[in-house]
């Protein structure tokens, strides 16, 4: 079983392109910025699909760090479990390839039709959760590039992520990496304090990685401290900046609606499992203003943080939504359930109650689709028009947390 785990990718994509995908990083300190690209590529090069060419797909993990991050993340004696974790999942393999060419309409055999509709891509920017990194949702990123999307995941520096780095700008592609590792809270911490001041730069991050895609798009992308193997011309007038949207899971989805708040260049956004301990009162909904999902698993959430929610939910002047999926826990919506074996699942925190694994993935995709192709008209039909409006065999409409000793339907 672990073998064949090593030498597996993650859950293969549905959408009608390749994804392409590379890493940028710009600026010194800790202050720049850190993301991963996934992003539509040319498939006419047959060659790309041979087993030859499978050194082209990036690893999951890239680093033993990241490992080692996540282990000490779920409360494990790390200078134990780390390396024996890297090991198990160090080979695992992503579905796309590293560095590909961005998808060119005249160098394909699609009709002109088709071509029209992709000279630019919509783009979203993804944040982690407390303990995740700019691969650890891969899966939902592969997905949206293979739709049409350009994704750019952000790796937070906050010290949230299970681990990061940053390079000195005059060194070479990482040589003296200087890396910043997962900060657990110490009880001497104010805890809302901390995450309230870490979700304020998270949402300064997503926005300042924005920032970066208007200017790739323009052709005039700041240096890339990784190496200049990435072809960052081929984007330029390719990115749709009209069509943006934000999304991001626990830590990330009240980062989602930080960051709403405080940038209107995110025309919507996507919340899932959102942990709204963090936002303060000044980032309220009177704050924001556009469009808003949120994809509730079904044992994460408590009454407090449903409440919250609610308050975000009860705007009259803008849509709002709210779905949960039955039989589902907190990490199934990363990509741990996809590359951990099922037998150390409980040690990570992973619960799948009833469903498998390819199914929650499968639901999670289709909600996210079916919502971002109402506002910007790409990947509809990956989507499903009834699955935000009435309940399923999975999907319940509103959250299955009682307020008032009511069931909450929001």
């Amino acid at each position: 079983m672990f073998s064949s785990l090593q030498a597996g990718c993650i859950r293969k994509t549905n959408g009608g392109f390749s994804v392409g995908c590379a890493d940028y990083m710009w600026g010194s300190g800790v202050k720049g910025g850190f993301v991963r690209l996934f992003y539509p590529s040319d498939d006419h090069d047959q060659n790309i699909h041979v087993d030859s060419c499978e050194t082209k797909k990036p690893f999951w993990l890239p680093h033993k760090e990241y490992a080692v991050g996540m282990i000490k993340y779920a409360k494990l004696p790390s200078w134990l479990l780390g390396n024996a974790f890297y090991w198990l999942l160090g080979s695992a393999r992503l579905d796309c390839y590293w560095n590909a060419s961005l998808y060119s309409p005249s160098s394909s055999n699609e009709t002109d039709s088709t071509q029209n509709n992709f000279q630019k891509f919509p783009c979203v920017v993804f944040s982690h959760g407390l303990g995740g990194s700019r691969c650890v949702y891969s899966s939902f990123c592969l997905e949206l590039a293979s739709y049409g999307y350009v994704v750019a995941a952000v790796e937070h520096r906050d010290k949230s992520a299970s681990a990061t780095y940053y390079l000195k700008e005059d060194a070479p592609s990482f040589q003296d990496p200087q890396w910043i590792p997962y900060h657990r809270l110490t009880e001497n911490e104010d805890e809302f304090q901390m995450r309230n001041s870490q979700v304020h730069q998270r949402a300064k991050e997503c926005m300042q990685t924005l920032n970066f895609l208007e200017q790739l798009n323009e052709g005039q992308p700041p240096k890339n401290l990784l190496g200049a193997e990435f072809d960052s011309p081929q984007f330029k007038d390719r990115l749709d900046l009209d069509k943006v949207s934000i999304m991001g899971h626990s830590f990330g989805g009240v980062t989602t609606i930080a960051t709403l708040a405080k940038d209107k260049r995110f025309k919507c956004g996507i919340a899932m499992d959102a942990w709204m301990f963090p936002l303060g009162d000044e980032l309220y909904h009177h704050t924001v203003s556009q469009p808003l999902l949120f994809i509730n698993t079904g044992t994460f959430h408590w009454r407090k943080n449903i409440q919250q929610i609610k308050e975000l939910l009860n705007n009259e002047t803008v849509e709002r939504k709210m779905v949960t999926i039955k039989g589902t826990s907190h990490l199934t919506q990363s990509d741990l359930p996809s590359v951990v074996p099922p037998a150390a699942w409980r040690f990570l925190g992973v619960n799948s109650e009833s469903l498998d694994v390819g199914k929650i993935i499968d639901i999670n995709r289709t909600i996210i689709a079916t919502f971002l192709s109402e506002y910007f008209g790409v990947g509809e039909e990956y989507g499903d028009s009834k699955i935000l409006k009435e309940e399923s065999e999975h999907v319940l409409i509103g959250s299955n947390v009682e307020l008032d000793n009511l069931t909450n339907k929001l």
